[in-house]
């Protein structure tokens, strides 16, 4: 690279744009996370930097959605693909609850099959209710939008078509008061 565009570079990088004015390694500016979860944000640049040393290896399933909501996001799917796969491996050991962040979290990155393996998981392995999962407000924001005094699950309206409508709406449903 020439040095006249390292020095065009630096000028629209440096301390004269509005953005580097008052920069100082002692006093540092804020950045505002707004709505953001700061375990999910650190966990995502950790992974956008190289820096997965500063990361575990498994994750909590609740944690989990809460990096599929920030990787939704900021549409970072394709560059958090290979760190979110082992996040993403459902175990034996995990409950009604887990199993619903969990589908949650699929859903929100839209992985079908990963989706459809949670799901199949959670109807093959819990007897109760479902509309627990609701009560959860990760959960419901993910996959319910209330409406009128019903929840109308937009999850129904996203399932892979080779899915009977019998799970799809047998198990789920559509409406409850």
């Amino acid at each position: 690279m020439s040095s006249n565009r390292i020095k065009g570079v630096r000028r629209h990088v440096g301390p004269n744009w509005n953005e580097g004015q008052n920069l100082s390694e002692d006093m540092p500016k804020p950045v505002e996370l707004g709505d953001d979860d700061f375990g999910a944000m650190h966990t995502v640049c950790c992974v956008i930097h190289h820096r997965i040393d500063l990361l575990t290896q498994t994750l909590d399933p609740a944690d989990v959605l809460r990096v599929a909501i920030v990787v939704d996001k900021y549409d970072l799917s394709v560059a958090m693909k290979f760190a979110l796969a082992p996040w993403l491996k459902l175990r034996d050991d995990m409950n009604m609850m887990q199993l619903g962040y969990m589908m949650a979290a699929t859903h929100r990155l839209r992985d079908e099959e990963r989706f459809v393996e949670t799901t199949l998981a959670l109807i093959l392995r819990c007897d109760a209710s479902y509309w627990c999962l609701s009560e959860h407000e990760m959960i419901s924001e993910v996959l319910c939008a209330k409406t009128s005094g019903k929840v109308a699950c937009q999850l129904c309206d996203s399932w892979p078509s080779r899915i009977s409508a019998r799970h799809r709406f047998g198990c789920w449903g559509l409406y409850a008061e």
